[in-house]
């Protein structure tokens, strides 16, 4: 996969990229949501295989605030043919992709990915 945590694709891979990618995915912002003092911002975006997820990824890290977050917690389920595949990432914050894919799976989504930004608050 292109995406590593924090890290943006270098210049010359990304034009590569962007002329892999045919469509991009539409981002959707939730509102931001404060708990014990960290910051919380969801997205999330329809893709139809890791390509686009990749893509997602991207776009979301090319955004200062998202990138320099402390972590940035990931999920998605595709659906290719009859098989349903299943991706998550804590990016360091224990065990949180696993509820983001949990909520995928009870709500039966797929074609989609989410991916919860958390700026550290201190507590």
């Amino acid at each position: 996969m292109f995406y590593k945590s924090k890290r943006l694709l270098n210049p010359v891979t990304a034009r590569l990229f962007a002329r892999v990618t045919t469509k991009e995915p539409s981002i959707f912002r939730g509102e931001t949501v404060i708990i014990n003092k960290s910051k919380f911002v969801a997205h999330c975006a329809e893709i139809q295989n890791d390509v686009e997820f990749e893509s997602v990824m991207n776009t979301l890290l090319q955004d200062k605030k998202i990138q320099s977050a402390t972590h940035n917690i990931s999920a998605y389920r595709i659906k290719q043919g009859d098989e349903i595949v299943d991706y998550n990432n804590d990016d360091g914050e224990s065990g949180a992709s696993d509820w983001l894919l949990t909520l995928l799976k009870r709500s039966n989504a797929h074609n989609v990915c989410v991916i919860v930004t958390r700026w550290y608050g201190g507590v």
